[in-house]
């Protein structure tokens, strides 16, 4: 589908070119500063009175430089390699926080970066008028791709700090508390909860390697039931007690018999009731 969003080295490296350029602007931006004051020092010449205000039809340069009252660049307009037009914002210290550019495709980028120089967001356009928004850690892994695909599909993608695993998608109501947990665990694998107002696990998806599972809870937060499928594809339908105790059975099940020292299988047709101890109380149809 045209509306998946790219992957995680795609938009790694997309970072990386982010923070590539914002070194070598650094470096740029110290030139500057150094010419500023060499310019300041060596020129003698005496001050020529110019007019309060100027207007011009047209001014032509390859770059600009805004400087604050103590000559610290604070925002640029120049051309990067290849003819690129790029505008620079800086916070006092001097770092690079916020850039509207070009890629060399032709696509417009704005990134936002944090107060180390670590580009944070990035918010793309492409060619295909495909929108993107990216957003990383401290680290520049990307964690978030929010985008739209030329067909007008969204997408989410969600990244663990590793750009694996590990991520989350939570839905809260209007009091702020969430209601709805959408997660791949660290070890990869996923998971859906569902909770009320009052934070209480209502419903559960996951799926461990022995195969899906879905839970369903009370009030009370207590299973009542659960629906799997386990080991060897059987599927089940168990009933629990408010206590936690199952006590009824609807398909394959492994029942244990103590007296004679082993266990059978029942049939995925098959229905088992026990009672509060685990105890098989009826079986259908009887063995």
């Amino acid at each position: 589908m045209s509306g998946t969003p790219a992957g995680p080295g795609d938009v790694t490296t997309r970072l990386g070119r982010l923070e590539r350029q914002n070194r070598r602007l650094r470096i740029c931006l110290v030139a500057v500063g150094l010419a500023v004051v060499g310019a300041l020092f060596f020129d003698v010449r005496p001050a020529i009175t110019q007019p309060a205000s100027a207007t011009f039809d047209t001014l032509k340069a390859h770059a600009f430089v805004v400087t604050d009252q103590n000559g610290k660049p604070r925002a640029v307009l120049d051309l990067l390699p290849g003819g690129r037009p790029r505008l620079l914002f800086m916070d006092a210290a001097g770092k690079p926080r916020a850039m509207l550019d070009l890629q060399p495709n032709g696509q417009p980028s704005l990134a936002l970066s944090d107060a180390a120089g670590k580009p944070r967001m990035d918010l793309s356009v492409g060619n295909d008028g495909q929108p993107s928004v990216i957003l990383a850690d401290a680290a520049g892994k990307p964690l978030v791709d929010l985008s739209v695909g030329n067909d007008g599909q969204p997408s989410l993608a969600l990244w663990g700090a590793a750009g694996k695993g590990g991520a989350a998608l939570i839905l809260a109501d209007a009091a702020g508390k969430p209601l709805v947990d959408l997660s791949v665990g660290n070890d990869g694998q996923p998971s859906l909860a569902l909770e009320n107002a009052a934070g209480k696990g209502r419903a559960d998806l996951v799926m461990p390697v022995g195969g899906p599972r879905l839970f369903f809870s009370d009030a009370a937060g207590k299973l009542r039931a659960a629906l799997v499928v386990g080991r060897g594809d059987q599927p089940a339908l168990r009933l629990y007690d408010s206590a936690g105790k199952a006590r009824l059975e609807v398909g394959s099940t492994f029942l244990t018999y103590p007296k004679q020292g082993g266990g059978a299988r029942t049939p995925e047709s098959s229905i088992t009731a026990f009672d509060k101890t685990g105890t098989v109380i009826g079986r259908w149809p009887t063995p």
